[in-house]
């Protein structure tokens, strides 16, 4: 997991948190949005920011923006 503070034109900041996953065991294409698909976009959303969840072979990429 990987985090960065990203000055924004509008005095805020943003932070971005990145989850990239690897070297586990393949991940199917994704055929529904779970409990936790859905819970972790409500939240980032219910806070102002969004998140971006890429389910690759090698592994989930999940990339979440929050105002600060």
């Amino acid at each position: 997991m990987t985090w960065n503070l990203e000055p924004q034109n509008n005095g805020q900041q943003l932070l971005i948190c990145e989850w990239r996953e690897a070297n586990g065991p393949p991940v199917p294409p994704l055929q529904r949005r779970g409990y936790g698909t859905e819970l972790i976009n409500s939240t980032a959303k219910h806070l102002g920011g969004e998140a971006e969840l890429t389910f690759d072979a090698g592994g989930l990429t999940a990339i979440i923006k929050l105002q600060m």
